[in-house]
């Protein structure tokens, strides 16, 4: 579901986000899953699980108001990775309908937080965001602290 002029590289080019040209590059890989025959890409975390993230979410996150300059969504999307690898906290937060997993890397200025949830047998990320109040992310069983 990602294009590129060069079917070599692994590249996207994302419309109606750039101004420009460029690609913007993902350093995670493409699978389709067997059971629902989605395409995800794939990330990594500490303990070396798959996550995966759908290309309905990944367009979510990358149009309307997640591009303001509040949100900044498509410009935190190349902190994922290394979140996922090397969080400071990963913490599990339960409610009625989700346990959502909670992957928190701290800055001076806030915490860049990426959730995902337990979907189709699979880790799935739902969202990613950057918070100036890291503390009110902190709720739920810590799980993993670098």
């Amino acid at each position: 579901f990602f294009s590129s002029r060069r079917r070599h590289t692994r590249c996207a080019l994302v419309t109606g986000v750039q101004t420009c040209a460029l690609p913007i590059c993902f350093p995670v890989t493409i699978k389709h899953d067997s059971i629902e025959g989605r395409e995800y890409l794939l990330f990594k975390d500490h303990l070396n699980r798959d996550l995966g993230l759908t290309k309905k979410d990944l367009e979510k996150h990358l149009k309307g108001k997640y591009i303001n300059e509040d949100e900044r969504r498509h410009k935190l999307f190349s902190l994922i990775s290394s979140t996922l690898e090397k969080a400071d906290e990963v913490r599990l937060v339960i409610d009625d309908k989700f346990q959502t997993y909670r992957y928190l890397t701290f800055f001076k200025e806030g915490a860049f937080v990426v959730n995902a949830e337990i979907e189709n047998e699979l880790l799935q990320i739902k969202t990613w965001y950057f918070t100036e109040d890291g503390d009110k992310r902190r709720e739920g069983i810590l799980i993993n602290k670098r």
